[in-house]
């Protein structure tokens, strides 16, 4: 009976301090592993898919467009060796979800119910 009433230890809390929070600190660390790829092909597309990566969650936390130039001034402010300029990215989309408009004629059931006389 003790052994319920006993309050469990305090968990530790992790308190570091994530420099860019729209990008996460999983994102710092792979920025930061940059500099063990050795083989410079495989260290840019790397890069590139982190970079990508980047632009997404930026627009999706801010739920507005950024600039190519922003996201790769971030990794070089991250990254522990200097990055090259001549990073491709991908242009973003809008994320929003948009409703289909519905079509009006006789064949579709949603405008046949709507429409229908009781």
């Amino acid at each position: 009976m003790a052994e319920i009433k006993k309050r469990p230890e305090k968990m530790p809390y992790n308190n570091q301090r994530i420099k860019y929070k729209h990008y996460g600190k999983t994102m710092e660390q792979f920025i930061a592993k940059i500099d063990s790829i050795e083989d410079e092909k495989t260290r840019n597309e790397f890069i590139s898919l982190l970079a990508n990566h980047m632009k997404k969650s930026f627009v999706m936390w801010n739920n507005d467009s950024v600039e190519n130039k922003q996201i790769i001034k971030d990794i070089q402010h991250l990254s522990p060796i200097p990055i090259d300029h001549k990073i491709e990215l991908k242009e973003t989309k809008d994320f929003t979800p948009r409703r289909r408009p519905i079509k009006r004629n006789d064949k579709n059931p949603k405008f046949i119910k709507r429409n229908s006389k009781h």
